[in-house]
């Protein structure tokens, strides 16, 4: 998973970190999924931090809608995209 971010008032370019394969479980309400990576290196410094990210259910339908888009619009696209990740 790539997080990008960029200034929202100032913009100075993104900056973006990779975060290495952490933990999926059922959120704590079970009403969606929840990614979670401690000890990830700062943007910039030398601080590091704990992610947690939380896919609510209709996070996961519209990613799925999209990639349902995609396999119906662009399949060989998204075929490759697919592909790479076995």
């Amino acid at each position: 998973m790539i997080i990008t971010r960029a200034g929202s008032t100032k913009n100075h370019g993104s900056k973006a970190i990779q975060l290495p394969k952490g933990n999926y479980s059922v959120s704590q309400d079970g009403q969606g999924v929840t990614f979670s990576h401690g000890r990830v290196k700062d943007f910039a410094g030398d601080a590091h931090h704990s992610y947690f990210i939380e896919f609510k259910s209709a996070d996961i339908e519209a990613l799925l809608t999209a990639l349902a888009v995609a396999a119906r619009t662009r399949p060989d696209r998204l075929e490759v995209s697919l592909a790479a990740s076995t």
